[in-house]
């Protein structure tokens, strides 16, 4: 799993490059690093703050749901950049 998330990050940040010109590549680059750590910190404070106040039946449908509104959002911006 380790080598899948190396292999990943890498590979995203390097398309994340090839997508920009030259001129915005620094801004491309700082924001593709920021959601990576956003979500590294924000991930494990959902994770605790829902298993802390949601009953364990309830604690991977609650996660879905983000899974489900993260691709809404995902789909809503790459619309709004005119790529879909």
């Amino acid at each position: 799993m380790a080598g899948g998330f190396g292999i990943i990050c890498s590979e995203s940040q390097a398309t994340a490059m090839a997508m920009t010109d030259n001129t915005k590549r620094g801004l491309a680059n700082n924001t593709y690093l920021i959601g990576l750590d956003s979500g590294m910190a924000l991930g494990p404070i959902v994770g605790g703050f829902l298993y802390g106040h949601v009953p364990a039946e309830f604690f991977y449908p609650c996660l879905m749901v983000t899974a489900v509104l993260s691709t809404i959002v995902y789909i809503m911006e790459k619309r709004k950049l005119g790529v879909v």
